[in-house]
């Protein structure tokens, strides 16, 4: 996925930052939702609950005027006390009812008590003419009550019509509340998860292809490609200054190749200038050489005839001196072995404490590399806490909703057939504040799962850490005591050079002393055999010096 140069030019913590933000108003957006439609709901409930307790009051208002005016009935017919009571108790009742309707119809409630009121004394005076056996007086006054009855039940059969009909109203519109919520909570929560995906993805393409990618171009040029082409090569972002950076590489790369190029030309061309010169020493050389043998053969056939006098001087003399140079020569060649042993083990040593060196610098950048793990793994474990509160606030809303649905089925229980359907849907609301509580634990499971294995990464990094530390340290000290044993091993090797210096001293000395004490012998005897043997290296020399300047005419 290719995304703009004013996206892909932000830094790291900035795109981050940005996809958390995204998320977070996201969450946000859906919270506010699902509150104003439990709002919603909550009011529907409200108000259908209360209009259902107005028609609870309303039904057994009716109910109590009916079994009032039956014991008024009663009342002309027996003229008994009992109807009286009866009736008394029966009103009682109707105005502990009109009590609980007074706050939404006191009009209606007061008009219901003057009737009653009205209803009772009629009776009553029926009653009295009825005892006086004034018939005619008595159905007057009852004709009076039933219109008074007619009136009421009108008014209270209207009252029951009207709050039976909000009551359903109210139902339809807890109903569709609750059906509207329900519609937005999963496409929301599809939402929520593609968000997270689509954030995921967004980080995958910002942040982790593009180090892959330079990752893969790195190891190209380790491998000697220079003509690779580096990704992110431009932007302004920490990947656009990484490429920055491996450029300059590749720069020095394609540079030092031409440079070795170069030199090779010009080793070319040195070779066939020393040709020439090397032909042209040859022919001075074989000239200079040629005259010198010449002179060194005369001279020999000279020295012959005086070292044959020479012979017998003092041969005892120059055994017994010959015996302790040859002595002397073999202690300072073994001096000379020892030295050149401890040189070679400086050296040995010295290449040991820069590999050291070298491995402690390494160590060093493993653990500044471990540290800056660790950040980037604890940057994550907060980012899923703060998710995790945002599925917090989800599920106590779902928490909420579900208290509600269950104090609506309660009231639905309450009002009996007509709370039925309303009960129904109390039921929907809580089975989807359920499932909404099982999907945020779920979410909030998973968040969980991520703390744990984040904060495990950071100790586990931590440790990482801790070991390159130690492993530094150590190779520090152990760096400390190789550059000590050089310098143990330099101070011992300059020792064992006097020794030897002094051994060939030694040498001489007692060289010079074997001359001293052979001086007829030697002379006579090596200058015989040294001017023989010139003579026949005299011949030698030519035949070489003939041989070595061909070997140089044709290199």
């Amino acid at each position: 996925m290719r995304m703009p140069n004013s996206i892909s030019n932000l830094p790291v913590l900035a795109k981050v930052s940005a996809l958390l933000v995204f998320i977070a108003l996201f969450s946000t957006g859906f919270g506010l939702t699902l509150r104003t439609k439990n709002a919603a709901i909550k009011h529907a409930v409200v108000e259908q609950g209360e209009t259902l307790d107005q028609l609870r009051s309303a039904r057994n208002a009716a109910k109590a005027f009916g079994d009032m005016k039956y014991w008024n009935a009663e009342l002309a017919n027996s003229l008994q006390d009992s109807s009286i009571d009866a009736a008394a108790a029966a009103k009682a009742l109707l105005f502990g009812e009109l009590e609980a309707l007074q706050v939404h119809n006191p009009e209606l409630s007061q008009t219901v008590r003057t009737n009653a009121d009205e209803i009772e004394e009629l009776s009553l005076s029926a009653m009295d003419e009825f005892i006086m056996d004034e018939r005619k007086a008595g159905n007057a006054y009852m004709a009076q009550a039933r219109e008074k009855v007619g009136e009421v039940d009108q008014m209270l059969g209207a009252l029951t019509t009207d709050l039976a009909a909000r009551a359903e109203a109210a139902r339809q519109s807890a109903l569709g509340a609750s059906q509207t919520a329900l519609a937005l909570s999963i496409p929301a929560m599809l939402g929520v998860l593609a968000a997270l995906a689509i954030a995921g993805a967004a980080l995958f393409s910002l942040v982790v292809t593009p180090i892959r990618r330079m990752t893969y171009a790195m190891l190209k040029l380790a491998d000697g490609d220079a003509t690779i082409a580096l990704p992110a090569e431009g932007q302004k972002d920490e990947i656009g200054n990484m490429a920055g950076a491996v450029a300059v590489f590749r720069e020095n790369m394609i540079e030092a190749e031409r440079l070795r190029k170069e030199q090779l030309k010009v080793e070319e061309r040195a070779r066939v200038e020393k040709r020439g010169t090397m032909n042209q020493l040859a022919d001075d050389f074989e000239a200079s050489v040629t005259e010198m043998v010449d002179t060194v053969a005369s001279s020999a056939g000279q020295m012959q005839v005086s070292a044959h006098e020479l012979a017998d001087t003092a041969r005892s003399s120059g055994k017994e001196a010959n015996g302790a140079a040859k002595s002397s020569r073999e202690s300072a060649d073994n001096i000379e072995m020892v030295a050149a042993a401890t040189e070679e083990l400086r050296s040995s040593i010295k290449e040991v404490t820069e590999q050291i060196s070298t491995s402690a610098e390494f160590a060093h950048s493993a653990a500044d590399a471990a540290r800056e793990s660790n950040m980037v793994v604890k940057s994550l474990g907060e980012a899923a806490a703060r998710i995790d509160s945002i599925v917090q606030i989800i599920q106590d809303i779902a928490e909420q909703t579900n208290l509600l649905a269950l104090n609506a089925t309660i009231e639905a229980a309450r009002a009996g057939d007509a709370g039925r359907g309303f009960s129904v849907v109390a039921s929907e609301v809580k089975g989807l504040a359920e499932q909404t509580t099982k999907a945020t634990q779920d979410i909030s499971d998973q968040i969980k799962d991520i703390q744990d294995v984040a904060k495990i990464s950071v100790e586990q990094i931590g440790e990482v850490a801790k070991s390159i530390g130690h492993i530094e340290e150590r190779l520090a000290n152990v760096s400390s005591a190789a550059k000590e044993q050089s310098a143990t091993t330099g101070e011992i090797s300059e020792s064992i050079r006097r020794a030897a210096e002094h051994s060939k001293l030694i040498s001489q000395s007692v060289t010079q002393l074997a001359d001293a004490s052979s001086t007829t012998e030697s002379t006579s005897v090596q200058t015989h055999e040294a001017t023989v043997e010139m003579t026949l290296q005299t011949e030698r020399l030519g035949a070489e010096v003939r041989e070595f300047l061909a070997r140089v005419r044709s290199a």
